[in-house]
């Protein structure tokens, strides 16, 4: 989990996509979340080596687009329900 001031100089993706690059995993809660999987498929692609898990409430729906970015093997396959 990250809470960090916007920097001037880049927009939210590629902040994401560059503090992707240097984690070993990464969780994503795709509970109430509008902009996961646009940040999901900004990273999933350019790192395959850093294994993504999705995280999603019982009450919740994946997101349909999701099917696409799981199709990555670095995805743990299926969100994990909490």
């Amino acid at each position: 989990m990250f809470d960090f001031e916007k920097p001037k100089s880049r927009d939210t993706v590629s902040t994401v996509r560059t503090l992707a690059g240097i984690f070993k995993f990464v969780i994503a809660d795709l509970t109430e979340a509008k902009s996961v999987l646009e940040e999901s498929e900004a990273i999933v692609p350019e790192y395959p080596s850093v294994p993504v898990r999705f995280i999603i409430l019982e009450s919740e729906q994946e997101a349909g687009m999701l099917d696409h970015i799981t199709q990555y093997r670095s995805v743990v396959t299926g969100a994990f329900v909490i």
